[in-house]
């Protein structure tokens, strides 16, 4: 069964997302942590490049931050509009995931697409 999670992130679902994107998604956090430990990618991106670890900044899932920041999550990963889990932490004025992203290498001089058109 180990292999079998692993592989669910390659088995991609409605949009291009992972199991992986939907269980961070929902706050599912056993769920999440099941999937990581099992070899779920927390860098693969859907359809719109946003990658779980994106998700999580989102969803204020700082713990599962941190884990798939020690599994290798791309922090400086961008989706189609740029945008990066550290911009998404600033807009949403959440300062543990900024010190965490930041702590863990994440670069502060990405910008979005949007706001490079402005």
């Amino acid at each position: 069964m180990g292999g079998e999670i692993g592989n669910l992130d390659r088995g991609r679902l409605q949009y291009g997302r992972t199991a992986l994107h939907y269980s961070v998604y929902k706050k599912l956090d056993s769920i999440s942590k099941l999937l990581l430990e099992h070899g779920a990618d927390p860098s693969v991106p859907s359809l719109d490049g946003t990658t779980p670890l994106m998700t999580a900044s989102l969803k204020k899932s700082v713990d599962i931050m941190k884990l798939m920041i020690s599994k290798g999550a791309n922090i400086n990963a961008q989706a189609t509009d740029g945008t990066t889990a550290l911009i998404l932490a600033s807009i949403y004025g959440q300062k543990d995931q900024i010190e965490l992203l930041v702590a863990a290498g994440a670069r502060i001089d990405i910008t979005d697409y949007v706001s490079c058109n402005k």
